[in-house]
């Protein structure tokens, strides 16, 4: 049976191809099924390529055959893929849809239909592309990936081309590294299985497009969007050599030739920023682009010309060649169909060129032909934009922001044109939010949110703006657009312990994870991408057994209901680092505020400055005190409890150490950190955890220097004395073996409701995944805990106290997060950290635990606890150079700030009662002697 594979070839060009099938070694159900009367018509009129007959055929026997008493599944399903192809070559893109999900139904669990389970949902991808469903399309194709997996017999031509078309989706997404990992994965069964795909591939002459051709297209494609020149240019050089070679069959292979030779012209023309770019870089673009125009047209090469011209157009645009540019882009126009995908594109260019020329009228009219197609209203889209519905797409995110941009540079001093640009600023970011990747929010989309949000503040701050749209709304939103997935980890793995049918599939993700970070340590790439995979697939069955842990993801945030759970002492200091400005949140139980600060190089050599100056004890006021304006707004004479939820290079920087009036922050407020507003008060399950405290201080043996710090291989004699006082305060197992250390840990953390981790640490900044906590002095040992294990642990613990140097801090990841220690125990499950963001000493480091789990044992919250032992330490070393930031500023608090056990009211009542006692003493003394004086006057 002969499936036709037609991929898209829309906006980014990918080749259609044939792929076979094989009908050998079916079941009976199956053979049955392909044999039958039915199912040979209706291949028989795909072949001869009679669709309305072949529609009709499907949609009068599918009924009767799904309503008989012996329902054949393996025939209905075949029929709804015949009926798909009757209607996508018919153009019924919907109804087409709608029969690919009713076949994927009715598969059974045959190897021969799960294959075409596999072959479905790969078809259902690149409807809904076509559709522009990019979010399912990309769902789809992942579901086709992982029926195929199940073969026995790999489909290897389908399985390559799942994973090309991932990798082409993430690399639009802006995530390179999964681009990168989909195309190993794509080139590692291609290889495996070349001969066979081959054969599949070849048409009547035996001819057909090469692998070894579509790859470096594919890279080209993945690091063109967001990789280095050198890259860029040697993937170009490999295309240009196999383009010499007597092999290169134009039939087929062209179509990749001329869309690099068009990717990378394009390439040099947007690598920078318009401002930047040169003549040198727009002559390149061109050539590249002419070229790829001379082998389409002169040549016979295949080719989207049409594109081609596009960029070409673009490029003469950013050129100030302008009247060429509005020749070429309205001849382009005239030749597209008004249902083209890329028309609005094609618009927006041409409204770019009438901006340039300073054609105001035209420019708008032309801008609002190009959006209103993103439009999906019942209505028509009305001229200022204020009935906006939007769609999936989310380059149209792009078009908004660029077209904003765009009329702000040529018409920004114009009212009417501020107004339309605050309207474009919330379009896009009502774009953004209905089409953005939810199973990942990378880097790429948060610049590209940034740069919404500064958008829209700025319009806001000169008084534009809708009035449905204010800042707290902007906050509750884009909160859960970057922070779902970590509410989510974080609200699983609280809640997975509970669950005893998951502790089987809790141990397969924590032994992946281990084998994740054996595979990383080795630089095994191969081993790594299979992992990946497994560890997906290992989530994605989780909720399949267990679809009751949807329930436990926050899916909502809503500032109204943090700033109730808030005492009237508390203020939320959120920061958003943008483009030279940084945006400051002020929230309190009764305000909300906002100012955007200039926030340049200057600002942020400034933070460098203070980070580097404490590290190294050469504390400076001055530094200290400037940065202090800059980032501290003015407060409330009531305000105790600063958190702060910081961004970017601010990750790094402990606000207890500025200076305000010549006194430390930590003088005045109590200081926690959080690392979305939604960890602020999360809801949390109850637990029944009978032991209190779990303290892991591995013995390293040798001998112990008074200046050590917790990073540096030696004995911790400050560790040792600091688990054995700590574990006088809260009931307590103290374990101190190295080489069972890790072994210990995994089998004992889940049961504690406080961890601590008073040991050393390594931090691999360029793999924070091998980072470790080191239970053995032996960096090798696989006695040692990997960053990347924690990820795949579910604990039960309030708090983990984590003693050790740098668990606070770490690498910037794809997903815009701080790769530490910290975030790794807060994805397990933990609500509350405690971590450090520089070597931290050993003897000085004791001092503060100590104090520290004295005052929560009282039942002070935590970041008072936390205050009130720094403080501590600083009045017992008062004087001294052991006074400097350095020793005492290093940890800081994460997460939830609740007490860990009651007050301890007796006491305090005691306390009240002996206070009334000696004032009622003072108070009859003074009357007796004001008695006396009276007697004798």
């Amino acid at each position: 049976m002969l499936f036709n594979c037609k991929l898209n070839h829309a906006f980014i060009c990918i080749v259609s191809n044939i792929i076979l099938i094989s009908a050998q070694s079916v079941s009976s159900q199956q053979k049955d099924s392909i044999n039958s009367p039915i199912v040979k018509k209706a291949e028989k009129l795909w072949n001869q390529k009679k669709y309305d007959d072949l529609l009709k055929l499907c949609k009068n026997e599918l009924p009767n055959i799904i309503e008989s008493k012996v329902q054949d599944s393996s025939k209905i399903a075949l029929l709804y893929n015949y009926q798909y192809e009757a209607q996508t070559n018919s153009g019924f893109l919907f109804e087409s849809l709608k029969s690919i999900e009713s076949g994927i139904k009715f598969c059974t669990n045959s190897q021969e239909d799960i294959e075409l389970k596999g072959v479905l949902y790969y078809r259902k991808a690149y409807v809904e592309d076509g559709l522009k469903f990019f979010r399912r399309s990309f769902k789809s194709m992942q579901n086709s990936v992982r029926e195929l997996e199940k073969l026995e017999n790999i489909n290897g031509d389908f399985s390559v081309g799942a994973y090309n078309y991932l990798s082409q989706s993430a690399a639009d997404n802006g995530d390179l590294e999964e681009a990168q990992r989909y195309i190993r994965l794509a080139e590692r069964i291609y290889y495996a299985n070349k001969d066979a795909i081959h054969e599949s591939r070849a048409d009547a002459d035996g001819i057909y497009d090469r692998y070894e051709v579509m790859f470096p297209y594919k890279k080209l494609y993945a690091f063109s969007k967001l990789a280095d020149s050198l890259t860029v240019i040697g993937y170009m050089n490999e295309l240009e050599e196999l383009h010499s070679k007597t092999t290169f069959n134009i039939k087929y292979e062209s179509i990749y030739y001329t869309a690099s030779l068009n990717l990378i012209g394009d390439w040099y023309a947007t690598r920078k920023h318009e401002n930047e770019l040169t003549k040198v870089d727009t002559d390149k673009a061109l050539f590249y682009i002419n070229k790829s125009l001379y082998y389409a047209e002169d040549k016979g090469y295949a080719g989207n010309e049409l594109q081609f011209k596009y960029n070409k157009c673009k490029v003469l645009a950013l050129a100030n060649r302008l009247n060429e540019a509005k020749v070429l882009i309205n001849k382009l126009l005239l030749k597209m169909s008004e249902r083209d995908g890329r028309r609005p594109f094609f618009l927006a260019q041409k409204g770019l060129i009438e901006a340039k020329m300073k054609q105001k009228n035209s420019a708008l009219n032309t801008f609002y032909n190009a959006i209103k197609s993103t439009h999906t209203g019942d209505s028509a889209l009305a001229k200022d934009y204020s009935n906006f519905k939007p769609n999936q797409s989310f380059n149209r995110t792009k078009l908004f922001l660029r077209i904003a941009e765009k009329l702000n540079n040529y018409f920004g001093s114009d009212k009417e044109v501020k107004y339309k640009i605050s309207q474009l600023y919330y379009m896009a970011f009502i774009q953004f939010e209905n089409s953005y990747d939810r199973s990942k929010f990378n880097k790429k989309d948060n610049e590209l949110l940034k740069e919404i949000i500064q958008g829209i503040l700025r319009m806001k701050a000169q008084g534009y703006g809708l009035n449905n749209f204010n800042e707290q709304e902007l906050i509750n939103r884009s909160e859960i657009i970057k922070n779902q997935l970590s509410w989510k980890r974080f609200n699983q793995n609280r809640h997975a312990n509970s669950l005893q049918q998951l502790d089987s599939l809790q141990q397969r993700k924590l032994n992946l994870r281990t084998a994740m970070a054996y595979a990383k340590s080795e630089n095994n790439i191969s081993s790594q991408d299979s992992l990946n995979t497994l560890i997906e697939n290992t989530d994605v069955y989780s909720e399949k057994i267990y679809p009751n842990l949807n329930l436990f993801t926050k899916k909502k945030f809503d500032l109204t209901e943090l700033q109730a759970q808030l005492n009237p002492n508390d203020v939320v200091l959120k920061y958003i680092v943008l483009k030279d400005e940084i945006a400051i949140f002020k929230i309190s139980k009764t305000d909300f505020d906002v100012v955007l600060k200039p926030f340049g190089e200057l600002e942020k050599n400034l933070i460098t400055t203070v980070i580097n100056q404490v590290k190294q004890k050469q504390y400076d006021d001055s530094v200290s005190k400037k940065l202090a304006t800059i980032l501290i707004p003015d407060l409330s004479s009531s305000i105790e409890h600063l958190i702060v939820n910081p961004d970017g290079l601010l990750r790094r920087l402990p606000f207890e150490i500025l200076k305000q009036d010549n006194t430390f922050l930590i003088n005045n407020y109590r200081v926690s950190y959080t690392s979305s507003l939604g960890f602020i008060h999360p809801e949390l399950p109850e637990t029944n955890i009978e032991e209190v405290l779990a303290i892991y201080v591995p013995d390293y043996g040798g001998k112990a220097i008074a200046s050590a710090t917790r990073s540096a291989p030696m004995a911790l004699i400050g560790a040792q004395n600091e688990a054995e006082a700590i574990s006088t305060v809260f009931p307590s197992t103290i374990y101190k073996a190295s080489s069972t250390g890790k072994k210990e840990f995994l089998e004992t953390a889940k049961d504690a409701r406080l961890l601590h981790m008073a040991m050393h640490a390594e931090v691999n900044n360029e793999e924070p995944g091998l980072s470790q906590l080191l239970f053995n002095i032996s960096k090798s040992d696989k006695s040692n805990l990997y960053l990347e294990e924690i990820y795949g642990l579910s604990l039960n613990a309030d708090l983990a106290v984590l003693s050790a140097c740098n668990t606070g801090v770490g690498k910037e990841n794809e997903d815009v997060k701080i790769e530490s220690f910290q975030r790794a125990f807060t994805f397990a499950g933990v609500p509350a950290t405690v971590a450090s963001l520089w070597e931290v000493p050993d003897l000085p480091t004791k001092e503060i635990m100590v104090f520290f789990y004295e005052n929560l044992e009282k039942g002070q919250t935590k970041s008072l606890a936390l205050k009130n032992a720094k403080l501590a330490y600083i009045d017992a070393n008062r004087n001294t150079k052991l006074a400097e930031p350095y020793y005492w500023a290093g940890f800081v608090l994460y997460g939830v700030n609740d007490p860990i056990t009651e007050p301890n009211y007796s006491f305090i009542w005691l306390s009240i009662g002996v206070a009334v006692l000696l004032y009622a003493f003072w108070f009859w003394r003074r009357s007796r002697i004001r008695a006396k004086t009276t007697i004798y006057s």
